[in-house]
C-alpha cells in the first residue's frame, strides 16, 4: 500500500495512506462461508509471499491490519508494527513471544484468520464443504511446529494450482 505522507508532530506520528473504502476484515470474523474465506487466504498468502520474497516479515498480522478495498480485494498494512503484548495472542505462533515476528509467524496468523473468518456451523447441520485443496494447506499453516508450517509462495501456489483464483 503506498505511503502518501508522514505527519510528525508533537505528539503523535500520523501515516497517510489511500482510503480503504471497505475497512478492516474485523467485521467479517465468524462470517465466511469456506469459499470466501479461501478467497481471503489466497490473496493474504500472496501479499505475504510478495513480502517474505523481499525478507520483509509482518510481525503483527491481525485482522486490523488487513484492509478491504472495497472492490473485493484486500491490502495489508503495518508491516513491522509491534503490537501491544496481548493484542495479537490469538494470532500469534506458539513459538513466538509479544512483539517477535518471523515469516513462519506470519504464515501461522494467516491460517488463524482464515480459521476465525469461517461462519460457525449449527449444532446438527452438515459443515458446508472445504474447496479442495484447502484443508492441507491450513492445516500446515496451523501446525504448533513451525518446521511443518509451508512458505507463503508454497501456500499460495498450492492453493492456486487446486483452483482457488490468484488476486488481481
Amino acid at each position: 500500500m503506498p505511503l502518501y505522507d508522514l505527519v510528525d508532530t508533537p505528539d503523535e506520528l500520523a501515516v497517510v495512506r489511500p482510503f480503504s473504502a471497505g475497512g478492516n476484515i474485523t467485521p467479517l470474523l465468524g462470517t465466511l462461508t469456506p469459499t470466501a474465506a479461501a478467497q481471503l487466504l489466497v490473496q493474504l498468502l500472496a501479499a505475504l509471499a510478495h513480502a517474505h520474497e523481499r525478507s520483509v516479515v509482518h510481525g503483527a498480522l491481525v485482522p486490523a491490519n488487513v484492509l478491504r478495498d472495497g472492490a473485493g480485494g484486500i491490502r495489508v498494512t503495518d508491516f513491522g508494527a509491534t503490537p501491544h503484548a496481548d493484542a495479537d495472542a490469538g494470532y500469534r505462533a506458539p513459538e513466538l513471544r509479544p512483539g517477535q515476528g518471523s515469516a513462519a509467524g506470519d504464515m501461522y496468523a494467516a491460517g488463524q484468520l482464515f480459521l476465525r473468518s469461517l461462519a460457525p456451523v449449527s449444532a446438527g447441520a452438515s459443515a458446508p464443504p472445504l474447496p479442495t485443496g484447502l484443508w492441507p494447506v491450513v492445516e500446515s499453516l496451523t501446525a504448533a511446529d513451525v518446521t511443518r508450517r509451508m512458505p507463503a509462495k508454497a501456500a499460495w501456489e498450492s492453493l492456486v494450482r487446486a483452483g482457488q483464483p490468484s488476486p488481481r
